[in-house]
Order: structure tokens, then sequence, then C-alpha cells
């Protein structure tokens, strides 16, 4: 079986794994000379099925999910309002509030990566190694720090960073054709003098910005960056990097669902003195095909993605009346699947009426896009019947009377029924008797004390 996602072409290899949320998929991307390009939430997906003995026969299906709750909890609610219901959702589009997020990029300790030290010419110049790679943003975030490896372990050291944001307004700003061009590149924060950095733990410390870099979602930025005693940075040959495509083909990204940390370069770069910012490039080493890595990590904030809005609406069986709850959104908690929703909450309204059965939908958006209720696997969608139930919170009249009964008492609630048989209750530790309520409308009542 086949994917085509705009004009790339994949071929499902393996199911990973499958939830009721989501599924993973093994694919093998780029078949019959298409290129593996990113694909973007919104994305049409058509699924290919070859059929007979000639695998050139083809049917191209457009599959279309359809979103459903398949549970309710709990399955009815007093007249009163005030609970929450929850929903289970499948295919809602969801809502994920902002957060401070951290991409990091290998396993391994600091210490354990491959390190090249600062070297000086006969002059006594520095002559720096940096590490050039691109930060691709799948949605749109605001990068607020990196995770640096020092050279020496036990540090401190300074850091000299920089990016193409202010050199390069275009969507694709990344390293490539500029990694021997420092002209093309801006210290980040203005910072020539570089971050000084302390080891926390493992080689490991933080560069902390200023002012955040926003990238705008689908936009590539590269930055470079120089350690005064050396740099550390990885290569295809550790184990946790793999290039199935070939050489510098299709290598490992480390990759969120919100940004890509993409293969780079090393760059050594000479500075007019020691401990001053690299000023000419005097070779590159790595390529596309043989490239380097940056070790560190990304410190960003995510913006909000703001999904559809949601209703809980109720109609009364028999009657034309309804009522929907105020609105609300599915959230997503989990950063990896933030278009998944698992559950919308609903706030119950108070119902004036008589308790009565509904039939429960949720309602999408601003208008009247109904989903409807399908219970796991089954393949069909219905309402959902619900009840909202007569409560009482009061009682008044007199707190005693005789042993022969008939002392009038009136309840006040919500949601009495006037065609349904209400029974109280009069009990103490060793006896009860019991009396019949009488509705005087949907929110009074009155009984009488039992002989």
């Amino acid at each position: 079986m086949k994917l085509k996602i705009d004009e790339e072409l994949l071929y499902i290899e393996e199911v990973l794994s499958s939830t009721e949320q989501h599924v993973r998929l093994q694919v093998h991307r780029g078949l019959n000379g298409t290129s593996p390009v990113r694909h973007f939430m919104g994305d049409q997906v058509w699924v290919i099925v070859p059929f007979g003995d000639n695998a050139m026969n083809q049917i191209f299906s457009k599959y279309v999910f359809t979103p459903a709750f398949t549970s309710v909890h709990p399955v009815d609610t007093s007249s009163y309002g005030g609970e929450l219901i929850t929903l289970a959702a499948s295919g809602f589009n969801a809502t994920l509030l902002a957060s401070n997020l951290h991409l990091r990029t290998f396993a391994d300790p600091g210490t354990n990566l491959k390190k090249l030290a600062t070297s000086y010419d006969e002059f006594e110049r520095a002559e720096y190694y940096g590490i050039a790679f691109d930060v691709f943003a799948n949605r749109t975030i605001n990068i607020t720090g990196f995770d640096v490896h020092l050279y020496n372990e036990t540090g401190p050291d300074i850091f000299w960073l920089f990016s193409r944001a202010s050199t390069c307004t275009d969507s694709d700003c990344g390293f490539e054709g500029y990694q021997d061009e420092l002209s093309a590149w801006t210290a980040v924060d203005g910072n020539t003098v570089g971050f000084t950095v302390t080891p926390v733990a493992d080689a490991t410390g933080r560069i902390s910005l200023s002012t955040a870099i926003k990238m705008s979602h689908g936009r590539r930025l590269g930055f470079l960056l120089f350690g005064r005693q050396g740099i550390r940075f990885e290569d295809d040959m550790h184990p946790e990097i793999s290039c199935p495509g070939g050489k510098g083909v299709r290598c490992t990204e480390f990759t969120d669902t919100f940004l890509n940390i993409q293969p780079g370069v090393l760059v050594n770069a000479r500075s007019a003195q020691d401990g001053t910012y690299p000023q000419d490039v005097l070779n590159v080493i790595g390529t596309a095909r043989f490239p380097r890595f940056f070790t560190g990590g990304v410190y960003y904030s995510s913006t909000e993605i703001v999904g559809d809005k949601y209703r809980c609406r109720f109609e009364e069986l028999g009657t034309a009346r309804q009522q929907d709850t105020p609105i609300t959104r599915a959230f997503s908690a989990n950063y990896m699947f933030p278009v998944v929703a698992p559950e919308i909450v609903c706030a119950m309204p108070q119902w004036e009426y008589a308790e009565t059965l509904f039939n429960l939908k949720v309602i999408a958006g601003d208008g009247n896009d109904e989903i409807l209720y399908s219970p796991v696997m089954s393949g069909t969608y219905t309402d959902f019947p619900y009840k909202r139930l007569a409560i009482w919170w009061s009682l008044s009249g007199s707190t005693s009377g005789n042993s022969k009964g008939g002392n009038a008492l009136y309840v006040d609630g919500l949601g009495f029924d006037s065609d349904a048989k209400y029974i109280v209750l009069f009990r103490n530790a060793f006896h009860e008797e019991q009396s019949n309520l009488t509705v005087i409308n949907s929110s009074f009542a009155k009984v009488h004390t039992p002989r």
C-alpha cells in the first residue's frame, strides 16, 4: 500500500503502532522519482491500493477522517447544572497552549562527544573551530537559548553565536553557501564579546538570549557557533546518526513537532587576537555528503495553537427544545502530538424544565456542524442518549408534627416532572415510612408527612 502526500509517493513498510488517537507507520519515501519533502498539517493524504495481478493497476482512494466522540462520563447530570462532563474525542481540532520547551540532540553525555581544540598561528592569532547548522520551524516558535557542550568540561568558556536572521529575510536562510562568508552572518543579541558559559553537568552549559529569535512556520535559519577553547561535534559515524538514503542523504535530524535541528559542517575561522570573535574563515570541514552535527539543544517557546470551538448540544426528545453548553475547546497536553485532543469537557448549564432524556451531540465552530457519537471500532455515528435528572436542595415547613401525619412540607429544586412519580422516605435508625411527592411545577413540590 502507498500514500501520496502532495506530489510525494511513500510506500508503507510496516505499521509500528496503532492506538485510537494515532498510527505510527514506517515508510519508504520518494518513490518513483518523487522528492521527499516536508509535509504539514492540513495536507491531503491519498491512499493507493494495488489490486489484481498487475501491480500497475491501482485504486486511488481519498480518505476522509470524520471526527467523533467515543464515550461520555458521566451519562447523566442534575438539572441544576454546574457539573463537568467529559467526552472522549477522536479527530477534534485541538488547541495547545503556549509553553517553554527544549529540544536536545544527542542522548550521549557531552563528555563522550568528539571535539576539536583551538589552535594558534605563528602570530598567536586564535584559529577557532565552530559548527554551522540549520534550525527549521515546523510551527511558529521563539528561540530563547541553546544548550552547548564545552571543550573543557570543567569550564567556563566563551561562545560566539551568529545567525542569518538579520541578513536574510527569505523563508530559507540556511547556512548552505554562506559557511565561508562571515559577512553574511550577524552576532546574536549583537554580542560580539561572547557568551560566558559555565558547565552544569556533562560539559553542558546554556546560552540564554536577551531577545528571542522569532521563526515563522516553514522558515529555515542558519546558526554558527564558535567556542574559544574548541568545539564539540559529531559525524555520521555516531550510533545515533543514520543516513538511509546513502552518504549524506536523509541523514538524522533531531526533531519534535515544532522544530528540526539539521546537519551542518565545521568551520575553522581566525580572529585578530585570542579572545575576540572570529573574522576570517580559513576552511570548512564537511560537506552535504559528509555532514557534521551540532550536539547541543534549542530552548524555545511555542505559540498557542488555536483549534476549533465546540459546544455540547442537548436536544430534548419529543420537543423542539434544545440547549447548548458554553463554548469549550479540545485541549491537547501532548507537545509531541499537539493536534491530538483526547477529550473535550463541557460545563453543564441549568435546565429549567422537567427532567427528561436528550440526544447529545457536539457542535463544531460558530455554525451547526454536528459531531456524533461513534463507539470505538463501530463505524456507526449516532446521537448519544443523555439524561438530566431532577434535584432538590431545601425543605421548608414545620420541623415537628404529631404521629398522625398530614403536615405539609415544601420542596425546592429543579427538574420535577409532573408526570413522574416521586416518593419521599422518612426514616430513623429503626423504622421508615414513605409519602408521595406532589409536583407543583418543575422547581417546586410538596409532600405530607406519613402516619
